[in-house]
């Protein structure tokens, strides 16, 4: 089994869920099926051991994104916002919506993405 399997389909392929699955059980391509999994997949609490496994390999703006909205649901606020903080920096287009009302006075009541965290948190919370 290769790579281009899991992301791109010819002939009659199987679904997506289903090529994920698949190289999950990959011992070469399991990161990538669980990077996958996390991004097409929406946001549950079974997500998170994917994607603390695929923050190994690649973290980037998609990965952190939902990984801080998980934490937020989990009621995990310091770390959320810890990540969204993370996140912040990088000044990527896609998330810069999620981020409006940070910088918008009319909105009051700030939600965790424009706030930070209350404790101190690093790098080392998230192993």
């Amino acid at each position: 089994q290769n790579i281009v399997s899991l992301f791109e389909a010819s002939g009659p392929a199987l679904p997506l869920p289903e090529r994920i699955q698949r190289a999950q059980m990959s011992p070469l391509f399991a990161n990538q099926a669980d990077y996958a999994y996390v991004t097409n997949t929406p946001l549950s609490p079974a997500l998170m051991p994917a994607i603390q496994r695929a923050s190994h390999v690649l973290l980037n703006g998609r990965l952190m994104y939902a990984w801080a909205n998980l934490l937020h649901t989990r009621g995990e606020e310091d770390k959320a916002r810890y990540m969204a903080a993370r996140l912040r920096e990088f000044d990527l287009s896609g998330p810069k919506p999620w981020y409006a009302p940070c910088d918008d006075p009319a909105v009051v009541a700030k939600p965790f993405q424009c706030l930070p965290p209350a404790h101190p948190v690093d790098w080392r919370d998230f192993r």
